[in-house]
């Protein structure tokens, strides 16, 4: 008994002595041959399935875009101005002034006032009010005649209304709508409205008007006639 433990502890300190016996191994398992595999004798028909139709799509609805403002490219640019134009709004009347110390040799045309203190020779037409002071040779048309102090030699016709000053001369015929003298007339005056002669005037001529008012110590060497004024 004590050598067979002896030697046990040898074989398991210095793998030396030990049991001499041997076990046999184990047998090794033997594998079958394999099985031919099965097979059915009756013909294989798949089972029937049955179909059931697909469900027909839901409509689609359109998409709803979102609209689009539009934009204004010219929103954010400055307004334009147009410059002033003479032809769609009133024209501020202008006035012509020929001063003193000169001579205009010549006709002209005027499309507002004119004031003159020159000596002209020549016509002068006017839209609106002559007045002059000096010495005119030639035709004067206009809105209003304002005659101051001046001699004119030459027919004076006015739209509206011609005024002689008792410092005034005009040697010519008169026409238009009214007339005050109180200065001299050497020719034939034809108003459709209202004539005043004032008593420092003289008309040496033919008188015919609408109206007539003669102040005392007026002079008239000439036929006058009162014709009332024709209704339009």
């Amino acid at each position: 008994m004590k050598k067979e433990n002896f030697s046990k502890a040898m074989n398991e300190m210095f793998g030396v002595g030990g049991d001499d016996r041997t076990e046999s191994p184990a047998a090794e398992p033997v594998m079958s041959a394999p099985s031919e595999p099965y097979v059915s004798q009756e013909p294989y028909e798949p089972a029937e399935t049955p179909i059931i139709p697909a469900p027909a799509p839901e409509p689609i609805a359109p998409l709803e875009m979102p609209l689009e403002r539009e934009v204004d490219p010219f929103a954010s640019a400055v307004a334009y101005t147009p410059a002033p134009s003479y032809s769609s709004r009133a024209v501020p009347m202008q006035k012509t002034i020929l001063a003193a110390g000169t001579t205009f040799v010549g006709n002209m045309t005027a499309q507002g006032d004119v004031d003159m203190d020159c000596d002209f020779q020549g016509d002068i037409r006017a839209n609106g009010t002559v007045t002059i002071r000096t010495r005119l040779a030639g035709d004067l048309s206009a809105k209003v005649a304002e005659l101051v102090a001046c001699e004119v030699q030459g027919d004076v016709h006015a739209d509206e209304s011609v005024r002689i000053d008792s410092n005034s001369k005009v040697i010519g015929n008169i026409t238009g709508k009214d007339l005050n003298c109180a200065g001299s007339i050497q020719g034939n005056v034809q108003v459709s409205g209202h004539v005043t002669v004032n008593g420092s005037a003289y008309i040496e001529g033919d008188l015919e008007a609408a109206s007539i008012t003669i102040e005392n110590g007026a002079g008239i060497n000439g036929q006058m006639q009162v014709l009332p004024r024709k209704v339009q």
